[in-house]
């Protein structure tokens, strides 16, 4: 409810477009109510409900397009790419001094060897010894031994 401390998770069944914004919201309410009823033995239907996070899960058709690479066909060109740094990692038993590569700054062709850390704003990619990275044309990520 507005104003709590708390959220819960709720789960709003499906709603066809009809109705509009004030059918999807009456069923975010009720599907609420529910939910503090289950969770806490009680409900405040009167009370405003206050909407924090909300999260969209959709399954549909993609249309058939295709991913486009972001380099062309053909062989890629291979660089050898400088670290953007260092940082001691604990891994092994022990701590090793490994290269950092930012994810932003790779591109198609680019190659380095494990062990070694790739950053992004999301994420954190560690690449253990004995294992290769790479970038293929589209831009993705690839890891072999």
């Amino acid at each position: 409810y507005a104003g709590q401390s708390y959220e819960l998770n709720v789960i709003v069944p499906q709603v066809r477009s009809r109705g509009g914004r004030s059918r999807w919201m009456a069923a975010i309410r009720n599907a609420f109510h529910r939910r503090h009823r289950q969770a806490h033995g009680f409900a405040h239907p009167d009370r405003p409900v206050e909407l924090v996070n909300l999260r969209v899960q959709a399954i549909g058709l993609s249309g058939g397009e295709e991913m486009l690479p972001s380099h062309p066909a053909g062989k890629l060109p291979v660089r050898r790419i400088s670290p953007d740094g260092y940082r001691m990692v604990r891994f092994g038993g022990g701590r090793r001094r490994v290269p950092v590569y930012h994810r932003d700054r790779l591109r198609p062709g680019d190659r380095w060897r494990g062990p070694a850390v790739v950053t992004e704003y999301s994420s954190t990619l560690f690449v253990n010894p004995g294992f290769r990275g790479s970038v293929d044309r589209y831009g993705n990520l690839i890891l072999s031994r």
